[in-house]
């Protein structure tokens, strides 16, 4: 009965270390999403309308869709998560998510890199999208920043997570056929 009862706590011990050890591996926090839409031909009009019920798709750094939500009215979306904390930071409790942003009506966006606790808990997390509308008769594509990467890289990528996360593609009119592949819509199969 006392060697049971030794090694169960050995086995609870061991337990609450390793879930220690992986706690400290994930940074928790909450990421604020601002999508507007981008107006191309007016610079000095800073309104941007904010865009209603755009599909934001979260991506931590080993490929997990860690948040899946849409925007209110306001073009605002507030995502709850827990994420690998980045190792290349060793004095910074802080993680790195790739965040998407999809919305009928605009071709997608997508921004890596998106900082998760830079500044430690007392500092709001947020990142602003703006999104480029569908212009018909020019070529659409997904646009993206804090990459490097090759569009032809990027494009399979957008559509592996729109996929996995259930998501369609626009309907586009027939008049507007033009369009080679129609972009993801933020309504879901």
């Amino acid at each position: 009965m006392k060697k049971i009862l030794l090694l169960s706590t050995i086995l609870v011990f061991i337990f609450n270390s390793f879930a220690l050890a992986e706690k400290e591996k994930n940074v928790s926090g909450t990421l604020l999403i601002n999508v507007k839409a981008w107006k191309e031909y007016n610079m000095h009009d800073l309104y941007r309308p904010p865009i209603k019920g755009a599909r934001i798709l979260i991506i931590d750094s080993l490929g997990k869709i860690v948040g899946n939500v849409l925007t209110d009215n306001e073009g605002k979306a507030v995502s709850n998560f827990s994420v690998p904390r980045d190792p290349r930071f060793p004095n910074k409790d802080l993680g790195v998510v790739t965040v998407i942003a999809i919305a009928d009506g605009y071709n997608e966006f997508i921004n890596f890199n998106v900082v998760l606790n830079e500044h430690g808990t007392e500092f709001e997390n947020s990142v602003n999208i703006f999104l480029r509308g569908i212009v018909w008769g020019r070529r659409n594509e997904p646009q993206y920043i804090h990459a490097s990467f090759h569009r032809h890289t990027v494009f399979p990528m957008l559509d592996y997570y729109a996929k996995k996360a259930g998501l369609v593609r626009q309907d586009i009119p027939l008049k507007y056929q033009s369009l080679e592949i129609a972009p993801w819509s933020p309504q879901l199969k």
